[in-house]
């Protein structure tokens, strides 16, 4: 994997300080606005599930495709952190609350606005987080909102490292991310 190159200096260059990549790192990350991916998703809980997942980013709206194993059963889930609607089969349900809406109809408890940014491999702005980094200056271990968010895997993307595999778990509660695409990064 390539070291993630955001006007400084590479690893390789002589910036050996973990804290000043992921200064650098986050910065250049929080400014991405728009993005896509696809991957694999298994959940933990009450409710366990597994299968794809298309997500698309904008600002602060998103919409998810998710499709149970061989294609059987789909979800559609578009929204903002302020409202979302959801769609399975016939039904529609629309909501205020993101993460409550898709807790009852799913099952999972899923921070919504948060994740957004962990997908990127940052933590969520305006809440207080812990951060545990790899020698490269990447997120490895982050606990923020009650989560816990580790992050194995990392790929190179344009000019940034993205993570892979992400693991989210909230008590009892948890959800695994393997993206296998990353797509139109802005």
């Amino acid at each position: 994997m390539l070291p993630f190159l955001a006007g400084c200096a590479s690893l390789s260059g002589g910036v050996s300080d973990p804290g000043a990549i992921w200064n650098a790192r986050q910065a250049a990350l929080g400014q991405i606005r728009s993005w896509s991916l696809k991957g694999r998703f298994v959940t933990e809980g009450a409710l366990s599930s597994r299968g794809s997942v298309r997500w698309t980013q904008t600002d602060e709206a998103f919409e998810l495709l998710l499709t149970g194993p061989f294609g059987f059963g789909s979800a559609q889930v578009q929204g903002t952190p302020t409202a979302v609607e959801i769609r399975t089969g016939g039904e529609r349900q629309i909501a205020v609350d993101p993460q409550a809406a898709i807790a009852e109809r799913f099952g999972l408890l899923l921070p919504v606005a948060a994740l957004r940014y962990w997908m990127l491999g940052i933590p969520a702005p305006g809440s207080a987080a812990v951060e545990t980094l790899d020698e490269h200056g990447r997120l490895r271990i982050l606990e923020q909102s009650g989560w816990r968010v580790q992050f194995g895997d990392y790929a190179a993307v344009a000019e940034h490292d993205l993570p892979h595999l992400l693991e989210a778990s909230y008590g009892e509660q948890g959800v695994r991310f393997v993206i296998r695409a990353w797509r139109s990064l802005e």
